[in-house]
């Protein structure tokens, strides 16, 4: 669709030039944009203009009357042009011309699956997503966080981008001590119940109390056995077996949700290497840091900040804020052009800390994209579950997985904007028919498409016989409505990269199935392919069908594919057919 888009652009463009030159109107008309937006409704056109609504106050034209001008100038009926007609105040609707839809769907076959790939863009991306404290198991609202950033790094990268992923991992703060000392009474607990004259250790009041501390406990038992709680408590040796376990744990349920890292980069290393410290001193050579009360701040209001960072407590630890600049400043030494951060939606207030260190270190702040994702609630029998990580009530990314699916938890998380709250029904998520969960209805239609090519081979059909279609004979309107969207499809994919939207892709698939599966059943009475026993009336017109079936295949088996969901071949049918 972006050539057709491009080749009526270029009509306007030529009837609003000859229409400036034969009316003396003002040059300066040349210079405002002419733009083609898709019409809400269908019966309103393929594309819509307002550039006449526009332009009318500067060409001193009603705009109708300046519509209707350019209208008169445009080849009708030629080219990739149907039809123009004036509407409303001033607009002009256009319609494809059918062969120009025929030579698309051909387009969209030559490609295969690489229809709507970009081509390559100049610079490399550092994609930081997920980052949850190793500390525990990943909850829901990991998973979508998790899910979005890994389907935007998917859609970046077919869109021609550079994309390097990266997990951090939060390994030196006050998390991961409150994870050390809760393994260590847990550990002690089991301890005493093999000798009773080990001191017992209290309980932390801020410590972790899944189930899973104990898991780790016991692990910890089998590794070392009691020699430890006779020794005393080692912290460093503590934190570094606690984070090995969680981390172990969010590697296996981050592999079994088809997310997968370039790279796992260590806060502690940054420390160990002094990364952090070289961070600090870099902006203390700038003038940009202070000390005030025994504490080291950072001048963020020199930015625009709405106070200054401290970045050294009085007690001489370093805040989270120093580790993270250091980190960010180390992204951009390692040769990044752009950094973007998927952040919970309970960090919105930490961005322009991280842009101001970023502009101190001489970069630009816009150079820093932040994603806010927002909360997840699990709902089961119209309820909503209570959960938090600390208390041990929470339902783990892992247990969703399980239960529903990695599909259908990743459609769930994706379905929707990442800046608008998920309600995640668990009810509809265990539901395997099509016709109430969406998840299922999108697999459905790649299934759907897929029975029909083992019904066709029943003729001896196969995708090569498509070489014939020139789908001229696909003129029912539904047959056109599926061929623009699949069109529109390299416009989609470029819209959802560079707005960072990976949901408009699992909009654009649902609309898609729906448009197919209402397409496939109004057209039962004049099947896609004979009843069994049936010869082929018209082997031209079946085999153009079978290529717009192809063509639906493909775009549908990529969009699941952005969404890093399986595109099934076989599926139970909700109703008989």
């Amino acid at each position: 669709m972006l050539l057709i888009k491009s080749e009526l652009l270029e009509l306007l463009k030529n009837a609003v030039e000859q229409v400036v030159r034969d009316n003396n109107l003002p040059a300066e008309i040349l210079d405002r944009p002419i733009t083609l937006e898709v019409p809400k409704m269908p019966e309103h056109g393929d594309f819509a203009t307002t550039f006449a609504l526009a332009a009318a106050k500067q060409a001193r034209i009603n705009p109708r009357e300046l519509a209707q001008k350019i209208l008169d100038l445009l080849p009708v009926g030629q080219g990739p042009l149907k039809s123009a007609e004036l509407a409303g105040p001033g607009f002009i609707n256009l319609r494809i011309a059918d062969a120009s839809l025929a030579r698309g769907l051909r387009r969209v076959l030559d490609a295969g699956d690489d229809w709507g790939r970009g081509s390559p863009v100049a610079g490399r991306i550092n994609l930081e997503f997920v980052s949850a404290n190793p500390t525990g198991p990943m909850h829901v609202g990991h998973g979508r966080g998790a899910a979005v950033g890994d389907s935007l790094a998917r859609i970046l990268r077919f869109a021609g981008r550079e994309v390097f992923t990266e997990y951090y991992v939060n390994d030196a703060g006050r998390q991961v001590s409150h994870l050390a000392i809760s393994i260590w009474s847990r550990y002690i607990d089991l301890c005493r119940e093999q000798d009773a004259t080990i001191e017992a250790v209290p309980f932390p009041e801020d410590g972790y109390h899944g189930g899973y501390v104990v898991d780790f406990a016991r692990s910890y038992l089998d590794r070392f056995g009691l020699a430890p709680a006779l020794a005393g408590f080692d912290a460093a040796a503590m934190k570094a077996f606690g984070v090995e376990l969680a981390l172990a744990e969010i590697r296996t349920t981050l592999d079994q949700f088809n997310v997968h890292f370039d790279v796992f980069t260590s806060e502690a290393t940054l420390h160990d290497d002094g990364a952090v410290t070289r961070a600090m001193d870099l902006l203390g050579e700038k003038g940009l840091t202070y000390e005030q009360e025994g504490a080291l701040f950072f001048a963020a209001t020199r930015f625009g900040d709405e106070k200054d960072r401290v970045m050294i407590r009085a007690n001489g630890e370093p805040t989270y804020f120093a580790a993270d600049i250091a980190y960010h400043l180390h992204k951009f030494n390692r040769g990044f052009d752009q950094l973007m951060d998927i952040w919970g939606a309970d960090h919105h207030g930490y961005i322009s800390r991280v842009k101001c260190a970023l502009e101190a270190f001489g970069y630009r702040q816009d150079q820093l994209e932040v994603l806010l994702v927002q909360f997840v609630s699990l709902v089961n029998q119209g309820e909503k579950l209570a959960m938090g990580k600390r208390s041990g009530n929470f339902v783990t990314l892992q247990d969703l997985i399980d239960t529903v699916s990695c599909d259908v938890t990743r459609w769930f998380f994706l379905a929707k904007t990442h800046d608008v709250a998920v309600d995640f029904d668990l009810e509809v998520a265990t539901s395997a028919d099509p016709r109430e969960n969406q998840a299922r209805y999108v697999q459905y239609g790649h299934a759907r498409a897929c029975a029909i090519w083992r019904r066709a081979a029943m003729w001896n059909l196969t995708v090569a016989d498509l070489s014939a279609a020139d789908f001229t004979r696909l003129a029912a309107a539904e047959e056109q409505a599926i061929a623009r969207m699949l069109l529109s499809y390299p416009e989609l994919v470029a819209d959802a990269a560079a707005n960072f939207l990976p949901h408009r892709v699992a909009s654009y698939a649902l609309d898609l199935c729906r448009a197919f599966h209402s397409y496939y059943t109004r057209f039962k009475d004049d099947p896609i392919l004979p009843r069994s026993g049936q010869e082929i009336a018209d082997r031209a017109k079946t085999i153009d069908r079978l290529g717009l079936v192809e063509a639906y295949r493909t775009v549908l088996r990529s969009c699941l594919s952005l969404l890093g969901i399986t595109a099934p071949e076989a599926m139970t049918a909700p109703e008989e057919e």
